[in-house]
């Protein structure tokens, strides 16, 4: 199932671009501002232009600000069919995964506010419906300091909250090592000057990760996976671009923890301008003496034509878990992922999916298809 982060990393990899320059998020989903949501206004197969209700769509397309830039407004809608409880279930159901409008005020060239709430219930424990942020950035040269309501920046920012890179393979199900659309009062402090380097620093509240717990081998919660009040993040990234501007590369690590627990990601991305977009991560996550994870992703996206991709994906989780002393149980889960993303008109795309699912302590693999509705703006 996916969920709000709605960023794609690999249009990052098309255009070398950091993801601060088509959002108000340094990296990336939600709102758009103006070069994120005019770069992606026209692509379509069907050009509405040549239609009946061209007026009508040039006037919602002129842009996405009111009051010469003071706001900024968007929203996604996102509609699925998939089996739910799992790829071996039987029942297939229609459901609304998300319905969040986005809004951003710019009241002084150096502040922004910016926040988003979701219609959509939620799922996990520690997943939130809404965020919102204080954004001051005095100069460009100088870093800028973001407070709020946030989601820490661990690791790659995916629209698909499936991704194997992001859970923990266990006896029963896979479940997120840290829940989709998790935030949590914070301050960071970010680096943005230099095209070639972003840097931040964070520290934020646990109130909200309290509620994710370890559980044990019978599926019951044991444990808290946090241990004191606060968290810290860490997270570097470099960028270069070659051969004129045709090959963009970038790599990046992140490192989160709060007492004995800690989530490292490591990621690097290369791409061609406007055609291929290639994607690896590593991850570990570590609770001592209950948990550790070591998860890889491997992903290939072709631009077959601009309003048209197709992807590969590749993932492999690994769990180790402790319940007592000298005992320890190994799981590993692979998923295989093949899929597109079709913008058939603009600010609606439709995204096919085949997925496969094998669970090595369980015999056979379980397979199934999913078809996603985004509507955004």
């Amino acid at each position: 199932m996916n969920y709000l982060a709605n960023t794609k990393p690999q249009y990052s990899n098309y255009t070398g671009n950091k993801c601060l320059n088509c959002h108000f998020n340094n990296y990336g989903g939600g709102q758009r501002n103006e070069l994120g949501w005019y770069s992606r206004k026209d692509v379509s197969l069907i050009d509405l232009r040549e239609l009946f209700f061209n007026e009508s769509y040039e006037s919602i397309s002129e842009r996405n600000s009111a009051l010469d830039g003071m706001f900024y407004y968007g929203g996604n809608y996102r509609l699925q069919t998939a089996k739910l409880g799992g790829p071996e279930s039987e029942k297939r159901k229609i459901f609304s995964m998300q319905f969040s409008p986005y809004l951003a005020i710019r009241p002084l060239d150096f502040m922004t506010i910016y926040g988003h709430y979701n219609f959509v219930s939620v799922t996990y424990p520690a997943q939130q419906k809404w965020s919102a942020q204080l954004i001051l950035h005095p100069s460009y040269s100088l870093p800028y300091l973001k407070l709020g309501y946030v989601q820490p920046s661990i690791g790659m920012r995916y629209d698909d909250h499936t991704v194997l890179v992001r859970q923990v393979s266990d006896k029963f199900r896979s479940l997120p090592i840290i829940p989709p659309d998790y935030a949590e009062l914070g301050l960071e402090i970010n680096y943005e000057s230099l095209r070639w380097l972003s840097l931040s620093a964070a520290i934020y509240d646990a109130n909200n990760i309290s509620k994710v717990v370890v559980e044990d081998d019978k599926g019951n919660s044991n444990k808290s996976i946090v241990a004191e009040k606060f968290s810290f993040l860490a997270r570097a990234e470099l960028w270069y671009r070659f051969f004129d501007n045709y090959i963009n590369a970038s790599i990046g690590t992140s490192y989160f923890i709060n007492g004995d627990f800690s989530i490292l990601n490591l990621y690097a991305l290369i791409g061609l301008t406007d055609e291929l977009s290639l994607i690896a991560e590593y991850a570990r996550s570590d609770k001592k003496d209950l948990r550790k994870t070591n998860n890889y992703l491997l992903e290939l996206v072709y631009q077959f034509l601009e309003p048209i991709t197709i992807s590969g994906r590749i993932e492999m989780a690994e769990t180790d878990l402790f319940y007592v002393a000298n005992n320890k149980e190994n799981y590993r889960t692979w998923q295989y992922v093949i899929g597109s993303n079709v913008y058939l008109l603009p600010y609606m795309e439709l995204r096919p999916e085949y997925r496969i699912y094998d669970r090595e302590h369980v015999p056979g693999y379980s397979a199934q298809w999913t078809l996603q509705l985004q509507i955004y703006y």
